[in-house]
């Protein structure tokens, strides 16, 4: 509000805040992503806690404002046009670039991780279980992350995660 910028908030859920390693992942996003400069990666703002007085607190994120939809709701209405298919892997494929460029491998690239605005261009959103791959970290994978349709082979054997996968 003090910036008077639209912004799209993130909220952790309830069940997951109760998790002693919630607020980290969170906190991974944000830096993770805020490293990543592109303009087809929604950029990453600040994290917050807010206290409902209540006892109740919510850890969220804000984020870039995306007006539009998730690329998943757009294929619900069948295949799209070939112009626009390629428009769309080419801005998810300078975003991977930017990603890789800093050493960040997002690890659940998935078509409900890509926005769509209302001109058609493609975004990269959640950096929930992106990995930094600079180092060591290179060859650790902390086990099996990312949603199982999407999964490179590597990454469902639990092998190391690279730009390739």
């Amino acid at each position: 509000e003090a910036l008077g910028v639209p912004v799209a908030i993130k909220l952790l859920r309830p069940e997951l805040a109760l998790r002693p390693n919630a607020f980290e992942r969170f906190r991974s996003e944000l830096l993770l992503a805020r490293q990543v400069s592109s303009p087809h990666v929604v950029r990453i703002h600040d994290i917050a806690r807010h206290d409902f007085g209540t006892g109740e607190a919510r850890w969220l994120i804000s984020m870039d404002l995306v007006e539009g939809e998730a690329l998943d709701h757009r294929l619900d209405h069948g295949p799209l046009p070939v112009d626009e298919a390629l428009r769309i892997a080419r801005h998810v494929a300078l975003g991977l670039e930017a990603a890789h460029a800093r050493d960040v491998v997002h690890r659940d690239l998935k078509p409900a991780n890509v926005l769509i605005d209302a001109a058609g261009n493609a975004y990269i959103s959640d950096f929930g279980v992106a990995r930094s791959i600079a180092g060591s970290a290179r060859s650790a994978t902390a086990g099996i992350v990312g949603t199982p349709d999407y999964l490179s082979p590597e990454q469902a054997r639990g092998d190391p995660v690279g730009p390739r996968s």
